[in-house]
Formats: structure tokens, sequence, C-alpha cells
């Protein structure tokens, strides 16, 4: 009963029970410490988890790998790291799952260094990764945006029988197309063997995502003819491939399809790249239009957009309506400041420049400095932040 209630997300009903086992003085398994430890893991619950973590060691469970794996994750989950690599380190049998567990902690705490230096380590130990190493180690490379680790971990699960599995697949179509390797991205594509709507909605928004705007409108058409309903996020992968490919009638055919001839609910997403389809076309006048119809209220990323179309375009209009609705939002907002700044300025408007710089120093915005990161050697180094001139 605590296995189902935990895989079907249960996790309070999964630990309540566990409690009234205990109450009435029946011993728990190996497998029920697994399947409790990863119900607290799921909630967050890292006070009872190390209550159970005591009655494992008392036990003797301490060497089962899915408990020890369990473990991992609750720590990791809670941001104890450093508990995960103790129960980690102090075992002496440890196969693919324990070392997965740890794996994949340090992705979730955003050590991903980490998490590369024990997927490396792993090999090296002679433990063959499976598929949820694969996908942890290669997210944690697309974190980091280390595409030449990618590359050997890709070539790792295809010496491994892996390039085919539909969730490393999947995790390597992310890795190239976020870095702008399309043409990889593509290919892996299609050597998915059974291709799922992640697999379609991955491809998609990667091709919009870097102007290749009708290659995923024909991806979407090949998506159709393989019978895979689209969903949301399909929908927002197409709007953004209009947007970035001005593409403004397929966008608004794109728009209107999926708000009256599909059962997926309209999203604020959806809206967002509606009004920068229209922006980006010039139809400032039809955006603002479409902001203020919503059915659900546009919140600051939508009025940014708007503010931003306005830019592009030189219209003060709208620019200064769509700022006040972003001050509204709030008030601390440094984009909508120099957005409006730098248009008066553009138009010669200098008075209301200094309004504005005045206006943005009372209400203690700070426009945020650019920076950027290097790595040699795959490493890390210092970043270099715009306008610091301390790093040799």
């Amino acid at each position: 009963m605590i296995s189902g209630l935990d895989q079907h997300g249960r996790n309070n009903d999964a630990l309540s029970v566990f409690q009234k086992m205990v109450g009435l003085g029946m011993k728990p398994t190996s497998s029920t410490f697994a399947c409790v430890i990863s119900a607290c893991a799921n909630v967050g619950g890292l006070c009872l988890g190390s209550q159970v973590h005591g009655h494992v060691m008392k036990l003797g469970y301490v060497f089962d790998v899915y408990v020890i794996a369990s473990l991992i994750t609750l720590y990791a989950n809670c941001k104890h790291m450093n508990n995960s690599f103790k129960v980690f380190d102090e075992k002496l049998h440890m196969n693919v799952v324990v070392w997965t567990s740890l794996l994949t902690g340090y992705g979730v705490n955003r050590k991903h260094e980490d998490a590369l230096q024990v997927f490396g380590d792993m090999i090296r130990m002679g433990v063959i990764p499976n598929q949820s190493s694969f996908t942890s180690a290669l997210n944690s490379c697309r974190e980091m945006e280390a595409v030449d680790w990618g590359k050997e971990i890709h070539g790792a699960a295809i010496k491994l029988g892996f390039e085919r599995d539909v969730y490393v697949g999947n995790t390597l179509v992310l890795l190239y197309t976020a870095c702008g390797n399309i043409s990889n991205g593509v290919s892996i594509f299609n050597e998915i063997s059974e291709k799922n709507i992640v697999s379609w909605n991955t491809i998609i928004v990667g091709c919009a995502k870097h102007g290749y705007g009708k290659g995923s409108l024909t991806l979407f058409s090949q998506m159709v003819k393989a019978r895979v309903d689209p969903d949301d996020i399909t929908f927002t992968g197409l709007l953004n491939a209009c947007s970035h490919s001005g593409m403004l009638r397929e966008g608004i055919c794109f728009f209107e399809y999926l708000c009256q001839c599909t059962a997926i609910e309209t999203k604020l997403e959806h809206y967002a790249c509606m009004v920068d389809i229209l922006c980006r076309n010039g139809k400032l006048d039809e955006a603002e239009e479409l902001v203020k119809t919503m059915p659900i209220e546009a919140n600051l990323s939508i009025w940014l957009a708007l503010l931003n179309g306005c830019r592009m375009h030189s219209n003060l209009e709208v620019a200064e309506r769509a700022c006040k609705y972003v001050l509204d939002i709030d008030p601390h907002c440094s984009a909508a400041y120099v957005l409006l700044s730098n248009m008066y300025a553009s138009a010669g408007r200098w008075a209301d420049v200094s309004r504005i710089r005045r206006n943005m120093r009372k209400s203690d915005s700070i426009k945020q400095p650019g920076c950027s990161w290097v790595t040699e050697k795959r490493a890390w180094h210092i970043s270099f932040v715009s306008g610091d001139m301390s790093h040799p």
C-alpha cells in the first residue's frame, strides 16, 4: 500500500500509513523503508526522513542499494548534499542506482560540475550508466552549456546502445538545440525510435528559439501526420517560431486555431507570444488591444513585450501607456524605466529623460550590469562584469 501511494504521488498518505504501521508494532522491510524515504524526499520531509534513516541503521538496511539511493535523494532534495555524499561515500557496494542518485542530486542542487565529476568517476569505476544516468549528466551539460562534455557523453551513450532511447534522445536534442547546434538536434531526433510529445516539442521549440521558423512549422506538419496530439507547449513553440521568423499570418492562424478549435487552455505564454508577433510586425495598436481584452490579467512580461515593441517602432504614445501598467505591477522594474528613457532620448525629449531618471532613483531601481563567463580546458573561470576593472 505504501509503495502504491508513493508511486501515485500521494506521499503524505504513504507517510501516514507508515506511521500507523510502526504504531502497530509491524517491522518494516527494506522495500518499505525505500518507499517511505522516497515519500519524504518528495515532500521535503527532512525531519521524518532523518528519523527513518536512524531506524534503517538500527535494523541493518544500510547496505540495501535502493534504501541508499532513496536516502541520497532525500538529502539532495532537502539541499543537504554533504549528507547525500556521506551516505554515498560510506557504502562499499555501490551500483548504478546509487551512483545515479548522487549524480542527479548534484544536478538538482545546481552543482553541475560536481555532477559531471560523479559521472566520470562512475565510468572509471566500471559502473555502466543507465538511462537516468545519461539524462542527468546531459542535463548538467545543458545547464552549463558544456557542449564538448555533452558530445563525449553522447559518444558513450551510442557505445552502450542508448542513441535510440526516447529519454536519452530527448535530452540530447535539448542539449544540442539549446547550444544552437540545430543540425545535430534534428539528426538525433530522427534517430529516436519511438518519439513522444516531448520529443516533438523539444525539436519544435529548439528550432523556433534559433530562428528556424519554417523548420518548426514543417516539423509540426510531420507531428500531425504521425497522429501525435499537440499540447500547450507545442503551440508556445509554434508561436515563438512565427515571432522570431516574422511570420505574421501564420502566427495569427495558429493563435486563432488554439483559441477556437482546441480544448487546450490558452495561457499567458501564448498571449505573450502573440503580442510579440504583432509588435515585431508593427501592429502595436492591435497588440495593445489584445492585451487589454485578454480573458486573463496580463502579467509583467506581456506589458514589457508591448513596451519593447514600442521601442522597436518608436511609438511613444503606446509606450507611455504600457510603461504605466508595468510600473503599476512592479514599481521597481528597471527595464521599463530604461526602455522609456531611451525612447525619450531618441526623440530628443531630454526633460522627460531627466524625469524618468529621477523616478528611477526614487524607486531604488537598479539596472543589473551585464556579465559573461569564460571556460578553458573544461575549467570555469570567474565571470567578467561590465564596468569592473578589477579582473587581471
